[in-house]
Order: C-alpha cells, then sequence, then structure tokens
C-alpha cells in the first residue's frame, strides 16, 4: 500500500513545476490534515518530499488537537491510505463536521486515496462513491 501512495505522491509532484505557484515564485501551503494524534511514516514521507522541492509548503494540521477552524493555508489536503486510518476519521465525526463547515466557507480541498468518499459523507455530493483500493471497498 505505500507504494501506491508514494506513486500517487510523485505523479502529483510532477504537476507542480507547471502550476501557478512555480510561475511567480511563490511556494503555496497545503495544510495536510491527519486525523490521527500523531504522523504516520506515510505522511512523513510526503512531508519529505515536498520539503525536498521547495514549490508546496506541506503543513501538519492534527485535526485531534484543533479547537476551532483550520489554520490558514491555500488548499487542504487529506490522504487515507488504508481502512485503518479511515477508522481514525470515522472515530470522531467532529473531523467530517470540520471539513464541512470549511468547505462551505469557500476553502479548497484535495482527498486522495480513500479520502475520495468523504464529500459524499460530508453532504456535499449526492452520489455515493465507491472505492476498490487497499483493503477497503
Amino acid at each position: 500500500m505505500k507504494w501506491m501512495f508514494l506513486v500517487l505522491l510523485s505523479v502529483l509532484m510532477l504537476g507542480v513545476p507547471e502550476a501557478r505557484g512555480q510561475r511567480d515564485g511563490k511556494a503555496y501551503t497545503a495544510g495536510y490534515l491527519v486525523a490521527g494524534p500523531a504522523l504516520s511514516a506515510e505522511d512523513n514521507a510526503a512531508l519529505e518530499l515536498f520539503e525536498r522541492r521547495g514549490v508546496w509548503r506541506l503543513k501538519p494540521i492534527l485535526l485531534d488537537t484543533m479547537r476551532a477552524g483550520l489554520p490558514k493555508a491555500d488548499v487542504y489536503w487529506s490522504h487515507v491510505p488504508d481502512s485503518a486510518a479511515l477508522a481514525l476519521w470515522e472515530n470522531n465525526p467532529r473531523h467530517l463536521d470540520l471539513l464541512r463547515e470549511e468547505y462551505l466557507s469557500g476553502k479548497s480541498f484535495l482527498f486522495t486515496d480513500l479520502a475520495a468518499l468523504f464529500p459524499h459523507r460530508m453532504g456535499r455530493n449526492r452520489l455515493r462513491r465507491k472505492c476498490r483500493c487497499g483493503d477497503q471497498e
């Protein structure tokens, strides 16, 4: 499963040099949303890769420690690689409530892997998506 995440991350990084941030010299900030109490090995790999490239700053946001809205970022990214990570989200419905509120206030989100199910669970997508990746159907 880890290789799938790294492949996805590599594809994302290939598109970054064409991003507006590269052309005008500004490094954009992506708030990397984490539902658990700490960063996983995959989370740390993503942070390290983005830091080396320098176009996007990846700022980890531990939702378990949030008291109010999300800190400022240009986009918020949620990557849920497997059912264990998904369980961290499902065990705290307040996390999806927060994402719904922030989305409705106009913030931008990127949902990858099992996090692609979140728009439906947030009530923002009428159709329920099926995800056949990793250990989750």
